[in-house]
């Protein structure tokens, strides 16, 4: 059982960072190619477990890109903005490697991966922009913008909550187990 509760984590980190925007990047090329390719017709026993896989990939690349386009420009921002503001200092993958507290390490690893998913959604959502992607081809690009921003401010909240735990409670050498 132990195995497990160490599993879990690291399960959620990838169902929420990875899976997710990966399944919305597979879900728009399945809807922008769904004329030339027969994917309602596949069986579910294969087409799931093929989808979860092809989620997985597609949002680690996501992820990936993400992390050395955006996550460069935010961590220059973050550290410009941590002169004057110290919840931008905050390291949560440091806490979440020092604590001892596993309950406590499980919400931070939960709140990283939700972190990671927005900041993937933005790559997202540009991507789709750029490439006039389906469902985006179809919108204005006033509403293109609008999604964009609100996407960011996603982002950016995710990006500030995720140091909220850490910064409240001090070093996490202090807690107790």
């Amino acid at each position: 059982m132990d195995k497990l509760t160490d599993l879990i984590p690291e399960f959620y980190y990838d169902l929420i960072a990875r899976v997710t925007p990966g399944a919305l990047l597979c879900a728009a090329l399945v809807w922008s190619v769904r004329q030339r390719l027969a994917v309602a017709k596949l069986d579910p026993v294969i087409g799931l477990p093929l989808g979860l896989l092809a989620s997985y990939l597609a949002g680690f690349l996501l992820d990936t890109a993400s992390a050395l386009t955006l996550g460069r420009v935010a961590l220059y921002l973050f550290r410009a903005l941590g002169k004057r503001f110290s919840i931008w200092q905050v390291d949560g993958w440091k806490h979440i490697n020092e604590t001892r507290s596993d309950g406590h390490r499980a919400k931070l690893v939960k709140m990283m991966a939700e972190r990671a998913m927005a900041r993937s959604l933005v790559t997202l959502v540009t991507v789709m922009w750029i490439s006039d992607l389906a469902p985006m081809s179809g919108f204005t690009p006033l509403a293109k913008v609008g999604l964009l921003i609100g996407v960011i401010a996603c982002w950016i909240q995710a990006e500030y909550n995720s140091r909220l735990p850490s910064q409240d409670l001090g070093s996490p050498r202090n807690q107790h187990a």
